[in-house]
């Protein structure tokens, strides 16, 4: 082998979290390196000419900017749950190889399978800056069993499905499932995975493996691998989660079997004639140790090794095997963020011949600490939170955060379980189900980092399509980062033309919020709603307008725009035992659902959640009601006007408070002494006149009352109402100086415009969790208090110094609490807390 040259250079970092010059000393062997922090690359001269290295540049870049990989998690605020409670949730959205905040999708998808691969809920939630909060009311009619909860955004369905975000959750129902037809011989999927990607004759290599049973969990088996005479080579043995390795040069032509003690055969995998083998160490603290061999044909050539993490490319170096027969060189880990790193082998004409992952865990994740005062709160007493986030060097961090206060008497989350962390860096780029995550971040000692390398060689990986990479042009994407729901359909007149291209306005009103869209219809009548954000049952009203802002009759036809849930493949055949901790659990849920039927005070009965909801149009009634349902301050009706010369102006002076300056067509009319109001007629807002003049003393007078305000006859108008101050809120900022609500009458001397209405169902509405308040004595109070759930703040941030405080109140029967928080720092540092107190 070719000594290498190690070239030294030293890179001054700008200044960091303490304030103060850092300088790496990098030494590369034959490569470049890509600084994780500051995106810089330490190249030779000679290397950034080499052709093959240009060429994956620019195709990576291309890529990676047309492919950027979106990320989505969710914390809840406990794994298990009973029929009809209410799941907790909340979203966080991250996007790029340093895991910050989306901005780019605006919807997310969440979703409940149940155990035979049956979708139950799909919700959708609009997302602000990469964070939506939720809950899932659990059917009532659920049996025991294992549910799982689902969250992706439509970005990325374009890439596999196995990277959606999945997590089991266990369900106390009314009744154990029906347990499918017993199978009394457990069958083992045992695979094999040869280390890099193929096994090579006559080279040496490492072989990995990993059992699975027919319930879908790691199994341990014991056995040995034999060739085509019978001869039995090596042993195999499980060392955790299902999973173990062996070593073996295979012979050209042989076939080799692994044979269990219980009997069954399993053949290993095609032995290639020609290839590379890539072996690794990664139980290092500081390096990878690699070792690359080839078959005698491609040792004549040079190879290139490239590593990216999240997409994103973090290594990239050219080798020559010269007289050697192997290739021996380490990779440095602090230049890398933490996560997934992959390595490619390719050969000087740009194919593909190996792959493989390794795990870096640079520790740089936040530090948070927390404390319960008092540490064992009594019945129903107040308790504080105190929260301290800081960075891996004790420095305070902002960050955005969640918390779950849980009695520990009924509910428990296990320590080693996914968790934000685990999720974001590991099992968000790994396919298949791996247990007790939480136990690969324990530590960096080598036990840890050897049961973390097994899982690198036994899951497959979030991987780059080589081939579309070096294709001059990207495929377009089927689905696009989402922005919001869409609302489309058919505009027509009421003579049942189609409407062409005019204008539509629609006033859209969920609870108390109000949103205004315009869109215009296209040739043939058809229009799109596009980034409709409200949530729950949402009235909208249409309202069409001429090319000279006319009113008009118009009929709305809406399409179905039922929102498809992309395809599950959940399979649940494990029947959930009656454990300790579920029969205590049930015992508890049972208590609770019998209180509430004894202490209902608000004397209602909880619905099931919507989740889709019929559109129904329909005509305003001859007396129209208040726009948006507001109620209004004041009322004028005309007939109770006894004068018949009088014009709308002259009525609305009539309200207390209201003036009128000029005359035809100059009128302008102010509230309170305000700027220009807003005129609505028929729930249609008119533009106002012209300009502001500036009045006496330099004061701005209101602008002109529209022209079809001003000349409207009151013998056309049924009502007057108006909007002041608060009132006036819903309007926004066009209603900041007041709103006046003008009415026609139906019949007589003018026709009312029509204004289709619908009911269609927005973003699944967010619930407040109840947290209650024993300092005030209420009637509910009275009921016994058994909340498994004490607590939960789904969204809050720690300031500036990194501290953040909260109360809640004792339950009856509370006597431990765990505290479960996560979160993520602007910068995409996660952060994780879980704790037991009471102790």
């Amino acid at each position: 082998m070719k000594n290498p040259t190690a070239t030294f250079q030293c890179l001054v970092i700008p200044p960091i979290s303490n304030l103060k010059l850092k300088c790496f000393v990098l030494f590369l062997l034959l490569g470049l390196f890509v600084n994780s922090q500051n995106q810089e690359t330490l190249m030779q001269s000679e290397k950034t000419n080499d052709p093959f290295i240009r060429e994956m540049d620019s195709s990576l870049t291309l890529y990676s900017y047309n492919n950027p990989v979106e990320k989505v998690y969710l914390h809840t605020d406990r794994d298990l749950f009973s029929s009809g409670e209410h799941l907790w949730y909340k979203a966080y959205a991250v996007l790029g190889e340093y895991h910050q905040f989306s901005l780019a999708s605006k919807v997310i998808h969440v979703d409940l399978i149940g155990p035979n691969n049956n979708i139950l809920v799909s919700q959708t939630h609009g997302l602000l800056d990469g964070k939506a909060i939720g809950s899932i009311t659990l059917p009532k009619n659920l049996f025991s069993g294992n549910y799982q909860l689902r969250a992706y955004s439509n970005w990325m369905r374009n890439f596999d499905d196995n990277f959606f975000f999945t997590k089991i959750v266990k369900v106390v129902g009314t009744t154990d499932m029906p347990l499918p037809a017993q199978n009394t011989v457990e069958t083992i999927d045992l695979q094999f995975f040869p280390e890099g990607g193929h096994a090579v004759a006559g080279l040496m290599g490492q072989i990995a493996f990993k059992a699975i049973g027919s319930d879908g969990l790691d199994k341990r088996i014991r056995g040995y691998v034999k060739d085509s005479r019978g001869k039995p080579l090596v042993h195999l043995g499980v060392i955790t989660r299902g999973s173990g390795f062996f070593h073996l040069q295979p012979k050209l032509g042989e076939n080799y079997t692994a044979i269990l003690d219980d009997g069954s055969e399993y053949p290993l995998p095609k032995i290639m004639d020609e290839g590379y083998t890539m072996a690794m160490k990664n139980t290092g603290q500081k390096n990878i140790k690699v070792k690359i061999q080839a078959t005698e044909s491609l040792r004549k050539t040079p190879f290139y090794i490239l590593g990216h993490i999240n997409n994103k490319k973090y290594y990239q170096s050219k080798f020559e095997f010269g007289n050697q027969e192997t290739v021996s060189f380490e990779i440095p880990k602090n230049g890398f963020p933490s996560g997934v790193l992959a390595l490619t082998l390719f050969d000087q004409n740009k194919k593909p011949w190996c792959e493989r992952v390794v795990f870096i865990n640079n520790r740089e994740e936040l530090i948070i600490r927390a404390e319960i005062s008092p540490e064992k709160p009594s019945k129903r007493s107040e308790a504080t939170v105190d929260i301290s986030v800081t960075n891996t060097d004790g420095e305070p961090v902002s960050a955005e955060l969640s918390l779950a206060i849980t009695d520990v008497g009924q509910v428990i989350k296990k320590p080693n379980s996914g968790n934000i962390m685990t999720y974001l860096l590991l099992q968000s780029d790994i396919k298949g189900h791996i247990s007790n995550p939480g136990l690969l971040f324990k530590d960096q000692n080598r036990l840890t980092l050897h049961a973390m390398d097994l899982v690198m060689l036994t899951h497959g990986w979030r991987k780059f399509p080589w081939q579309e990479i070096q294709e001059s042009t990207m495929p377009t994407k089927e689905f696009e980062f989402t922005k919001g729901l869409t609302i489309s359909g058919l505009a027509r007149s009421k003579f049942d033309k189609r409407f062409k291209n005019i204008d539509l306005n629609v006033i859209a009103k969920s609870g108390d919020i109000v949103g205004m869209f315009s869109t215009k219809t296209d040739r043939d009548g058809k229009f799109i709603i596009p980034d409709f954000n409200l949530s729950g049952s949402t009235r909208i009203v249409f309202n069409a307008m001429s090319n000279t802002k006319k009113p008009l009759n118009v009929q709305v036809t809406l399409d179905t725009n039922k929102i498809s849930a992309a395809p599950s493949h959940f399979k649940s055949p494990t029947i959930m035992g009656n454990t300790k901790e579920v029969t205590k659990y049930a015992n508890f849920s049972s208590a609770r659902k019998n209180m509430r039927l004894l202490y209902d005070y608000n004397k209602t009965t909880e619905l099931e959640e919507v989740v889709v909801t019929k559109k129904v149009a329909k005509m305003r009634e001859p007396s129209m009601p208040s726009a948006l349902g507001q109620a209004p301050d004041a009322t004028l009706y005309t007939k109770e006007i006894r004068a018949t010369n009088l014009t709308l102006v002259n009525l609305v002076s009539r309200f207390a408070g209201v003036s009128v300056i000029g005359s035809i067509p100059n009128y302008r009319v102010r509230i309170r002494g305000g700027g220009t109001p807003l005129w609505v007629l028929n729930g249609i807002p008119i533009n106002q006149g012209g300009p502001q003049p500036v009045g006496i003393a330099g004061s701005v007078l209101p602008a002109p009352v529209p022209m079809q305000i001003a000349t409207m006859d009151i013998s056309n108008v049924e009502r007057v109402e108006i909007l002041k101050g608060p009132s006036a809120v819903i309007w926004g900022s066009r209603g900041a100086n007041g709103v006046f609500l003008v009415y026609t009458k139906r019949g007589g001397g003018s026709e009312l415009v029509l204004s289709p209405e619908f009911d269609v169902m927005g973003h699944a509405t967010e619930r407040e969790f109840y947290s209650p308040n024993y300092s005030v004595k209420l009637d509910r109070h009275s009921a016994p208090d058994y909340r498994a759930t004490l607590y939960w703040n789904p969204s809050f941030r720690t300031n500036n110094n990194g501290k953040a405080r909260l109360l809640f109140y004792n339950s009856d029967n509370a006597q431990k609490f765990q505290l479960s928080i996560e979160g993520l720092s602007d910068g995409g540092k996660p952060g994780v807390y879980l704790r037991t107190f009471g102790e």
